[in-house]
């Protein structure tokens, strides 16, 4: 029933996160592979078309060189006079598309010839020429074709090819302009993996083309070298391909981490969601079957196991234990040291038990200041009562509450499961019962429960429910027992007693019934009763006897009540009755029980005429200071030293010693319970004012009364006749 606290979904955590991570990487992967294998394509995409771009170019330059040689032969073999026809004659046999013009510069004087595709002319060698690139570089390597780059005085730049005239020395230099146009188309992107061509010579200088943009991103770069022409081709490509790939990659990669790591996220709080209502439903278990205050199993389950042990019972005959706790006088901890000291030290006692107790016993608290110990099937009698002296034991060593010590003992009924037993309230009410039983023997002690415990308790609860209907119907009623002169034999007052008689008319025996009122609190209602009949028969007796005065109990319970003095008031000027004619009857015991506010009480009942007297005296525990200071007009000396008097030297001499104390704070004293004349002759010796007894008369109604005052009176008379 009682669940432990659910374990964090870390398993389950990880796992998540390990399969987010694993299909993010997969897809990450996969998407990596993608524009990898997309961008090797596009590479080598870029490699083939720089290959044939090359060929193209070697091709162009070998065309364009192989002219050079063919214009250097016919330069050296033509006349002067013809060299421009066969020049033009030359350039109009070659492709358009590749050569723009074709000359020839004589170093020796004659003049140079240079023809186009639009026009021809001759002039002297200008000094220019041999400052020129193309003729320094022929003359400088005579016989091979030169490649240069060409800057016109107009015109766009073009690729010259010279070579020189003759050898040996050479006569001149010829240069094949190539076609610009052409080199352009050549170098011009051939598909849209190539971005950028131009060539280079070694130095790095641009001979053709141009190189790619600041703003252009560059994918991958190319260098190829030219067969026909001591340059490179320089190739600059941005891959559209790849853009495509990645931004198709990102489009799955955006989606997936979304898919992945917000399934994951949402699983994981899905996972600590649940956990967080697990932990509720553990919170409310836990609430359910826990006491609040010291953790241990609240009534619910301790009600719960035990139906459950009950149920097993009745299958395998297996006895278990059931242990009462009660703690003794705890309501003193509450009333001296305030509850949250109490609730300490209830939790203090809690952990001590719970961790003291043998495995397999469970306890909870019920209640208050009330444990229950459930011992677990296999269990006899001698093991319960072992456990309890266990926690006996653990009792009697103090609690530490803040910075104090506290002494506490526990009392305890045991009972073991029978076949009488069908519910868990049985077991508990039976071992309530065996508990208030140890608390009736002396507290700090255990009792086993007998059937004749029930039998008390049930006896009890009847006189209990009787006793209220009597009180509610008028049964009760007062009896007078009178109170003797010992020095002469009058009738000077008498007790108002209560009184009894049931439905059937029996009598019942003060002994029995008034205990009883006083633990079920309806003393208070009883001893008003009394008071009211005692003030209006005692007026009435009055009219015979001059003088006499009634004495009434005054329990405790009356003692604390606030308007205690105005409501006796009342009842003295309803009864017409002299407030000095009313005495008041008060146990040690009950004044000490608040000595402060008892004076107080006392001192404002003798300011309006009434008196005081401490009845049972010498079986209390009062101080003699509290007598000294009480307003007391008599002390009662107690039967159980009247009925050992005249053989027992010891109460002798208790009461007189209680007689010199009375004389001495000069107030009087009665003896009751006086049973025979011996008695009497011992008390009137030992100096004791009145007495009352059997041996004088039994509590007797108004009329008896009446008739036993006067028979008394006569026989006086007759006496001292």
């Amino acid at each position: 029933m009682d669940k432990e606290t659910p374990p964090y979904p870390w398993p389950a955590i990880i796992t998540t996160l390990v399969a987010a991570v694993a299909v993010y990487g997969l897809g990450l992967l996969y998407s990596v592979e993608h524009v990898a294998a997309v961008r090797r394509q596009a590479a080598a995409d870029q490699e083939a078309s720089t290959q044939q771009m090359r060929l193209r170019i070697d091709g162009y330059f070998a065309l364009a060189s192989q002219l050079a040689d063919v214009t250097a032969t016919v330069a050296a073999r033509a006349e002067p006079a013809t060299l421009q026809q066969t020049l033009r004659q030359l350039l109009l046999a070659t492709d358009s598309s590749l050569v723009q013009g074709i000359g020839a510069y004589s170093s020796q004087g004659y003049p140079a010839v240079r023809v186009n595709r639009t026009s021809s002319s001759t002039a002297p060698l200008a000094a220019d020429y041999a400052r020129r690139p193309w003729f320094k570089a022929a003359l400088a390597d005579p016989g091979k074709a030169v490649f240069t780059r060409a800057d016109p005085p107009s015109g766009a730049t073009f690729v010259a090819v010279s070579k020189t005239i003759g050898s040996d020395p050479p006569t001149g230099v010829v240069m094949v302009e190539t076609s610009h146009t052409k080199l352009s188309s050549l170098l011009a992107r051939s598909n849209d993996l190539l971005d950028s061509a131009w060539i280079t010579d070694s130095a790095g200088t641009v001979i053709a083309g141009a190189t790619p943009p600041p703003a252009m991103a560059v994918d991958a770069a190319l260098t190829k070298p030219l067969d026909s022409a001591p340059w490179s081709l320089q190739i600059a490509s941005h891959f559209a391909a790849v853009d495509s790939a990645q931004s198709s990659a990102l489009a799955i990669d955006v989606p997936l981490t979304i898919v992945a790591w917000g399934g994951a996220l949402l699983v994981i709080l899905v996972l600590l969601r649940v956990r967080k209502l697990q932990l509720r439903a553990a919170a409310l278990q836990k609430s359910a079957v826990r006491d609040t205050l010291t953790g241990l199993y609240n009534r619910a389950y301790v009600l719960w196991r035990l139906k459950e042990a009950l149920r097993s019972f009745a299958v395998s005959h297996n006895p278990f234990g059931v242990l009462y706790i009660d703690l003794d006088r705890f309501a003193v901890v509450n009333d001296s040291l305030g509850h949250s000291v109490g609730d300490e030290l209830l939790c203090a006692i809690a952990k001590r038990l719970e961790d003291g107790l043998p495995q397999g016993v469970e306890i909870g608290r019920i209640g208050g200041d009330e444990f229950v110990a459930w011992v677990p099937p296999g269990s006899d009698l001698e093991k319960c009562e072992t456990i309890s002296q266990m926690i006996f034991s653990h009792m009697r060593q103090p609690f530490r509450v803040g910075d104090r010590d506290i002494y506490i003992s526990a009392s305890i009924g045991i009972v073991v499961a029978a076949q009488r037993y069908g519910k868990a309230d049985e077991l508990l009410r039976d071992a309530d019962l065996a508990m208030y039983s140890a608390k009736r023997a002396g507290r700090n002690r255990l009792a086993i429960f007998d059937e004749s415990m029930r039998e008390q308790v049930l006896a009890r609860h009847t006189m209990e429910s009787a006793l209220h209907r009597a009180i509610a119907s008028s049964q009760i009623f007062a009896r007078y027992q009178p109170i003797i002169n010992l020095a002469n034999g009058e009738v000077v007052a008498v007790e108002a007693l209560a009184r009894w008689m049931d439905e059937r008319g029996t009598l019942i025996s003060p002994g029995l019934f008034i205990p009883l009122a006083e633990q079920c609190g309806a003393i208070d209602a009883i001893d008003w009763v009394v008071l009211a009949r005692a003030c209006s028969d005692v007026r009435g007796m009055q009219r015979f006897i001059p003088g006499l005065t009634v004495s009434v109990n005054l329990s405790a319970a009356r003692l604390n009540q606030s308007d205690l003095v105005k409501r006796i008031r009342k009842v003295l000027e309803q009864s017409d009755l002299e407030p000095s004619a009313l005495k008041f009857e008060v146990t040690e015991s009950a004044i000490m029980e608040s000595p402060e506010d008892s004076l107080v009480i006392l001192n404002e009942l003798c300011e309006f005429g009434s008196h005081v007297v401490i009845d049972d005296f010498g079986t209390g525990h009062s101080s003699l200071s509290y007598v000294q200071r009480l307003p007391v007009a008599g002390l009662k000396i107690d039967r159980s030293f009247i009925t050992p008097i005249v053989k027992d030297r010891q109460s002798l001499a208790i009461v007189q010693a209680i007689v010199a104390l009375a004389k001495t704070l000069g107030i009087y004293v009665v003896a009751e319970g006086v049973e025979d004349a011996a008695q009497a002759e011992h008390l009137a010796q030992a100096g004791v004012d009145f007495g009352q007894g059997f041996y004088f008369a039994p509590a007797l109604e108004i009329r008896a009364l009446q008739t036993f005052v006067e028979s008394r009176k006569n026989a006086l008379l007759s006496d001292s006749a």
